[in-house]
């Protein structure tokens, strides 16, 4: 005899959501009225189950959404629990977005169930998502464009949601209720095929269950075995991107050369480490700047990504548009430390016997008696010069200097240069120096300055 909703619902948080029943605390039901979060909330009284529940007003429907925040409010009564309630403008939040009402909805009732997490120490939220919503969702993720991920659907526990009733189906979900002559309120805009899965819902899931009178237990028997194949997917991914990724303070460099060694798989490998990055849409249009020139720049919501001559570059968008301004230096007898917009530390100091002088790059010498202040630092410009060290005395362009030593755009547009009081380019910060500030045998004083990191 086939055991009853019930029965098998015990069962199944006794194995998989054993917190439920085992002193986990008190946990939170996203709680509309409707069909489904009723009967989860029946199961969940039965059961012993220590809940509050909460319910949100959209607003959307008139009398109808304050018709179903009372019935919350009676059933909350009815099984003894704390009951909490919000009002949304969800018109308004959209507009303000640029969203749809679906996704501004699920924002606000999210993001407010989070906070009563985090106010009242919840232990969960559980939501009532059930086979025929997972079904749904994955017909969704795949219609729209997904990833392997997107094919898992829902999972039953994703951060603090819960979502116990993904085994069982809508139709038996409607019997228990039916049977137990249970309350409800029905949402009028379900009925409507205005919006997408409302039409899967009511135009496609027919026909699949006519196919296959079983697909929402098949649905689930696929999404588990493919967890499995994702669980080993992602692993083999993550090793591969071990090689490929390397953190360099904001930004992250992808070696080109460890990419293309991967051969076949580099496409599937570089989409998942451009999920870090938004950017897995331009997947195809990266791998194939590898053959090109380098200098291409690549954009998402959140970053942007260089081809540089070896490497992917990418930072976090914002920092390109450094606009520090110049900062000046006055005359000091021992110490100076600037602080913004870099951090260095300048000291003046006396030549010593077997003084060793520093090599230019992170710290520069300079001699005191050729230095006239204020010294400025400020971002390279062009037209900026210098007189480098081994050319003979000769001039050359700032600009020309960042390109030989093969610097990326994007450390080009952070690359800051010190400046003497009659304006010459001492130093261009991190890279080389001019010769004619140079340390001799005549000079008694210098000016040494460090680049803190």
């Amino acid at each position: 005899m086939e055991k009853g909703l019930q029965a098998r619902f015990r069962e199944h948080i006794s194995e998989h959501f054993p917190q439920l029943k085992s002193g986990g605390g008190v946990f939170l039901l996203a709680f509309s009225g409707g069909a489904d979060s009723t009967v989860l909330g029946e199961l969940l009284f039965a059961e012993g189950v220590r809940f509050a529940a909460a319910h949100c007003n959209f607003h959307l429907r008139g009398d109808e959404s304050d018709r179903d925040a009372a019935f919350a409010c009676r059933m909350a009564g009815k099984w003894g629990c704390v009951f909490h309630q919000t009002d949304f403008d969800t018109v308004k939040y959209a507009a303000g977005k640029g969203i749809s009402i679906e996704m501004a909805a699920r924002e606000l009732r999210y993001g407010w169930f989070g906070k009563l997490v985090e106010e009242y120490g919840y232990g969960g939220v559980l939501t009532a998502h059930h086979g025929d919503d997972q079904v749904e969702t994955i017909l969704l993720n795949f219609t729209r464009g997904t990833s392997l991920d997107g094919l898992l659907g829902m999972a039953p526990k994703a951060g603090n949601i819960l979502r116990p009733m993904l085994p069982f189906s809508r139709a038996e979900i409607e019997r228990f209720a039916v049977g137990n002559g249970l309350e409800w309120v029905d949402d009028s805009t379900n009925a409507s095929t205005d919006y997408t899965r409302n039409r899967i819902r009511h135009n496609v899931m027919p026909e699949l269950k006519n196919i296959n009178p079983s697909i929402v237990g098949s649905v689930a028997r696929n999404t588990d075995y493919l967890r499995s194949v994702a669980a080993f997917y992602h692993s083999s991914v993550d090793r591969a991107a071990g090689d490929i990724v390397s953190a360099d303070g904001k930004c992250a460099r992808l070696d080109i050369k460890a990419l293309e060694e991967l051969g076949g798989h580099a496409r599937i490998v570089l989409y998942e480490v451009l999920k870090r990055f938004s950017m897995e849409d331009r997947t195809d249009d990266i791998l194939r700047s590898i053959g090109s020139q380098s200098g291409k720049v690549f954009l998402s919501a959140t970053h942007r990504m260089l081809r540089d001559r070896d490497f992917f570059i990418v930072e976090p968008l914002g920092q390109e548009t450094y606009k520090a301004g110049a900062v000046t230096v006055e005359t000091f007898s021992c110490r100076k430390e600037v602080l913004a917009p870099v951090h260095m530390v300048l000291c003046c100091q006396e030549v010593k016997k077997g003084m060793v002088l520093p090599d230019g790059v992170r710290e520069a010498c300079f001699d005191a008696g050729k230095v006239s202040f204020p010294l400025v630092l400020r971002l390279w410009k062009e037209g900026d010069h210098i007189r480098p060290f081994g050319m003979g005395g000769a001039s050359k362009k700032v600009s020309k200097c960042l390109k030989d030593a093969k610097m990326p755009v994007f450390e080009k547009e952070r690359t800051f240069v010190l400046c003497n009081g009659d304006g010459r380019v001492m130093w261009i910060a991190g890279l080389r120096c001019s010769q004619d500030f140079a340390v001799t045998d005549a000079t008694r004083r210098v000016i040494r300055v460090s680049m803190v990191e």
